[in-house]
């Protein structure tokens, strides 16, 4: 399949998503508005669809300008990035420092892991840029498995055939609660003792759902609720005004001493999901991603 477009046409398509006007586009690349237009025409010709929806008003990106959009941007940058690396080929690492590293991951590895792993990378000398996609866990698996980011931190896949998955810690759900709550009382909870509660789940389809479900099915449990959410930084606010009782993965409780919020242990069953580092096993990362997983790899502690 020949490639019939340029990165002066993604570009364009860029920056006419960005500023939503031809013109103004036109005006930032400094050339003129009928070169623009040809540039985008020449790019949507190659793809195979409309990027744009023109009126003499307005421009609007498309769906498949959205779903394009951040590909985009990773070839422009790895573009830039394997430019900057030519230009200076005396330097080994100038790539790597100037590389963008895509990643999704689901938002509970945003609280406790990336931000000490960054730091860290960082502190260590790479000017390396992230680009990061919070997602749900089964789309940071198909954001994996389609090539859309260098690696995803989620948990799931384990069986899949073109994913690679590598363990980082066990992350169990425990009992979030407001520390005038009732059951802060006992030093664990049963699952059969919530009957009663405003119980806060997981929204139904989730990964992290789909995983209570299952254990408690096993049991011969079902799960009685009040609200479904699917942002864990949502249930804890409702936790924090006293409107529930959920159930979360510890990983995503705050860790500031003054915070109203407390946990107690799961059990019968107590539940466990394993998060880890998702690739794919045909992949081969360049060296700023493989630095930045052997020190996400040493800022995280054995898995038990």
């Amino acid at each position: 399949m020949r490639i019939n477009y340029d990165f002066t046409d993604i570009e364009a398509f860029l920056e006419v998503s960005e500023t939503g006007s031809f013109q103004r586009a036109a005006h930032h690349l400094n050339m003129s508005q009928p070169t623009l237009t040809r540039r985008i025409r020449k790019l949507e010709q190659a793809i195979g669809t409309e990027l744009f929806e023109r009126t003499t008003r307005s421009v609007r990106i498309t769906l498949a300008g959205r779903a394009f959009l951040d590909r985009a941007r990773t070839i422009l940058d790895e573009a830039r990035a394997a430019q900057l690396a030519l230009q200076d080929s005396s330097d080994a690492g100038h790539a790597q420092r100037n590389a963008v590293i895509t990643l999704a991951t689901i938002p509970s590895a945003t609280h406790n892991i990336l931000p000490h792993a960054i730091r860290s990378y960082r502190e260590a000398g790479h000017d390396t840029r992230f680009r990061i996609l919070e997602s749900l866990a089964g789309e940071t698996l198909d954001l994996v498995r389609d090539g859309d980011v260098d690696f995803g931190i989620g948990f799931g896949g384990l069986d899949d055939p073109v994913l690679q998955f590598q363990s980082l810690q066990s992350d169990r759900f425990v009992l979030a609660l407001h520390r005038d709550h009732p059951l802060c009382a006992r030093d664990q909870v049963d699952w059969q003792d919530l009957a009663g509660h405003e119980l806060i789940v997981p929204w139904k389809g989730t990964g992290n759902r789909m995983l209570i479900d299952n254990a408690l099915a096993e049991t011969g449990q079902s799960l009685g609720w009040y609200l479904e959410i699917r942002n864990s930084s949502t249930s804890l606010n409702m936790v924090r005004f006293g409107l529930g009782v959920a159930v979360l993965p510890q990983s995503t409780l705050p860790t500031e001493q003054n915070a109203p919020v407390d946990f107690r242990e799961l059990v019968s069953p107590s539940i466990t999901r394993r998060i880890g580092i998702i690739t794919r096993r045909t992949s081969r990362p360049g060296r700023a991603v493989q630095a930045f997983l052997a020190n996400l790899l040493g800022e995280v502690d054995p898995p038990d």
